[in-house]
């Protein structure tokens, strides 16, 4: 296993294919096996890095709460312990907010930025207390059973097929998170305030995002495609919040397009 490691905390990142880097960054909850109807596709031209978040898999679960500027500090650890000096930096869900940091933080590092699902965020986009009482059960790892009929409805849009969602489930069973981890993570999520900042991102940035998103409505995706200057937005018809699943073809033709088009220099 390989470790990265930012002010004491490890985090676990895992690497397939070659070729110019992109850094893949993980949502709440998610480790980087959330990725697999993405990561071999792009690892046929690319080299993909990924990794898991602080809180979840095989990285250490510190105290929280976490910061999305924190967790972007551990993806440029994970950079900086593989040795790229450079990479296109794809994030989904909480990971495209870690990602907007990433370009905010250190924008010498960015060659393009892809945000998948994700918003600017503002106070007034993900009120803690609601999203805490209403979601009990999501912070207990629930059993597979009961993790699917939650989300089904929840996360998938009508492009999702049986097949990729069993596949997703596959993946939600072999995860054993820790609840303080979630939580702590969730912070970051509640906390994050960036709509007043993304207009500094300099990097060509595409957004992705399904028409049929209940968590992260599609107009929080326009608005943050509107805030960055040379963003542009990618719809993705029928996909939900995991958009990877029923459009994953379209996103990642999408995404090697892109990346190609903005090859660093």
């Amino acid at each position: 296993m390989a470790f990265a490691t930012n002010a004491g905390t490890r985090i676990f990142w895992t690497e397939q294919g070659a070729g110019e880097p992109i850094l893949l960054i993980m949502g709440h909850r998610w480790t980087h096996e959330m990725w697999h109807q993405v990561a071999p596709e792009l690892a046929k031209t690319h080299r993909v890095v990924m990794f898991d978040n602080r809180g979840v898999g095989e990285s250490d679960k510190p105290s929280g709460p976490y910061t999305a500027a924190q967790m972007a500090g551990d993806a440029l650890a994970v950079l900086d312990a593989a040795g790229i000096d450079r990479a296109h930096i794809y994030g989904a869900s909480m990971g495209g907010q870690i990602a907007q940091e990433v370009a905010l933080l250190a924008p010498e590092r960015v060659i393009s930025l892809i945000l998948g699902c994700t918003a600017a965020g503002t106070p007034d986009k993900f009120p803690r207390r609601q999203q805490l009482v209403a979601w009990p059960a999501y912070w207990m790892n629930p059993s597979e059973a009961r993790l699917a009929k939650m989300v089904k409805g929840n996360i998938y849009g009508p492009a999702a097929t049986a097949e990729g969602i069993a596949a997703d489930l596959a993946v939600f069973s072999r995860q054993k998170n820790d609840r303080r981890g979630l939580i702590a993570q969730a912070h970051a999520v509640f906390d994050f305030d960036s709509l007043d900042r993304v207009g500094q991102i300099t990097a060509p940035t595409l957004v992705l995002h399904g028409d049929h998103d209940r968590n992260v409505p599609l107009a929080w995706g326009q608005e943050l495609a509107d805030a960055i200057p040379n963003a542009r937005i990618e719809v993705l018809p029928g996909s939900g919040h995991l958009y990877m699943t029923g459009g994953s073809r379209q996103a990642n033709e999408a995404v090697i397009s892109f990346v190609d088009s903005v090859r660093s220099k």
